[in-house]
Parts: C-alpha cells; structure tokens; sequence
C-alpha cells in the first residue's frame, strides 16, 4: 500500500491545498494531511478549527486521513513506514523553497521522496497569506475557499463577535 503525507498548516485551507489533496488521492493508496505547527508563523486560526476545516473538505476523498502532527515531518514518517511526501506548488519561489525542505528532510531521512504537484493556472494566485488578507478586508473568496471553509469561518467569526 503506497501512502503519503500533505504537511502544512492549512491557515485556512485554500482550493489550491484540495486540488493537491484531490491529486494526491489519485495517486496514492492512502494520503494522510497533517496539520503542523509551524513556529515562524502566527496562525489565524486555531488548531481546532483548522482541523475542523480540513475534515469539511477531505471528507469526500475515502483515502484521505487528516491528523495533527506536533513534531518533526520525518519523524511522523519515520514512524509510519511513509516515504511519499506531497508539495503542492505555485511557481519558482515555492519550488526553491520546497527543495531546501527536500533536502533537510533527506538529509534526516534519505528514504523519503518528495512529489511536486505544481498548481493549475487559476489557483496560482491563492495563497493562505493572501486569503487571511482578504478576510480582514471582508472580500469575496468564492474563488479560493471552498463553501464548507467559508461557512466554517462564518461561523466561528459569529462567535467570536459575541
């Protein structure tokens, strides 16, 4: 059985994180997408409702298991017999980025494989700053957050406005 595992953040997830879960899905037996913590940025939402919004949009993917992972991404994989590891990316600033992070992890874990699953056209633009961005600003994100994220934001915005 082929696994792999999607690490990010997800603050919040975007259509471009689903298309690459969606690709993922395609390609592997089983994709788990681990939500981590990453200590140089200061998420927006919180670990409950990033998982809750990442459960909203892989519920339709049966090979997708979304966890929350506090460690090291190579441990993670270590631990479970994954070498697959899925990067979704943008353009040639995320790719530079993404292969420093190839080569530390390999460094650590000279198994693990990394596939890039660039992005298509219309979700180039999209990126989690961004849409944090845009939530400030009130903005329409029909065209980079999926309807089950969006009402799960409005949602929890509601009730942090009580």
């Amino acid at each position: 059985m082929k696994k792999a595992v999607f690490a990010g953040t997800f603050d919040p997830v975007t259509l471009g994180h689903e298309a690459v879960i969606e690709k993922a899905s395609n390609l592997f037996d089983e994709v788990i997408v681990a939500v981590c913590i990453n200590a140089e940025k200061t998420a927006k939402f919180s670990l409950d409702i990033r998982l809750e919004m990442l459960n909203a949009t892989c519920k339709k993917y049966k090979n997708v298991k979304v966890i929350y992972h506090s460690g090291m991404l190579v441990d993670f994989m270590k631990e479970n017999g994954i070498i697959y590891t899925v990067r979704g990316v943008r353009n040639s600033v995320d790719y530079e980025y993404e292969r420093k992070m190839h080569d530390f992890n390999s460094s650590l874990y000279p198994e693990i494989v990394t596939l890039y699953i660039p992005c298509d056209e219309k979700l180039k633009s999209i990126s989690s700053t961004l849409v944090k961005k845009a939530l400030e600003n009130n903005e329409n994100l029909q065209d980079k957050l999926s309807s089950e994220v969006i009402k799960i934001i409005e949602k929890n915005s509601k009730q942090n406005s009580k």
